[in-house]
């Protein structure tokens, strides 16, 4: 559960205040909503704060003392994402030229710059959001690359469509859509975790948690 905590633009998951950002109208829309990342023992907000029309998305957010500020296309493919985390000395931005991630910054107080090739899959660096237009277009799979911030290691995933289900969230029972992330390949056995999204596409959960905060309901 470490891997999942630390993927989504730079860590991970279990309740968020459901909230659809996503829209397909040509002006500019601004959003802002708080996820709620649910650990054992506490609770934190993460606010973001973002700007859409029909060129692309920008944003930031604000966990504790850590924030960053990404750029993304209409479809949340992520071309540039910087963060700041004073708590572990880290100011850095990756951004993405053509079939290349560039990394540059301050990497736990050392100086740190790379690149790395990838191939023509989006970049989706936030779980949370990302996975919109995937559920909204009613594709079935995609190809993804993602940075693992606790390492700056680069992924290639593949997110499958699994269906509309019944769950139980927050004490309520609602419709989610189901989506399966994986390696590709013979890789997916060693990594798999299994994620719920409202309606439009915004993440709710990963895998029931062992507090219980997410129930599927049995047919």
């Amino acid at each position: 559960m470490l891997f999942l905590r630390y993927l989504c633009i730079t860590f991970f998951i279990t309740l968020i205040y459901p909230y659809s950002v996503f829209s397909n109208n040509l002006n500019s829309t601004r959003s802002q909503f708080v996820y709620h990342l649910t650990d054992r023992k506490v609770t934190q907000g993460i606010t973001f704060n973002i700007t859409q029309d029909v060129n692309g998305v920008s944003g930031n957010y604000l966990r504790e003392n850590i924030r960053a500020h990404f750029l993304a296309s209409p479809t949340w493919a992520f071309t540039y994402y910087a963060m700041n985390d004073p708590n572990t000395q880290s100011h850095l931005s990756i951004q993405r030229i053509g079939e290349t991630l560039y990394f540059k910054g301050t990497y736990r107080n050392k100086f740190f710059e790379k690149h790395e090739k990838i191939d023509e899959a989006p970049w989706y660096q936030s779980f949370e959001l990302c996975f919109q237009p995937f559920i909204l277009h009613k594709k079935q799979e995609q190809l993804f690359w993602a940075v693992r911030p606790n390492d700056l290691r680069v992924y290639k995933f593949i997110v499958t469509y699994q269906g509309f289900t019944d769950i139980e969230f927050k004490g309520k029972a609602l419709k989610a859509h189901q989506v399966k992330v994986t390696l590709p390949d013979w890789k997916g056995m060693f990594w798999k975790a299994t994620y719920f999204l409202d309606a439009n596409g915004v993440l709710l959960s990963d895998t029931p948690s062992e507090a219980g905060k997410l129930k599927r309901i049995k047919p």
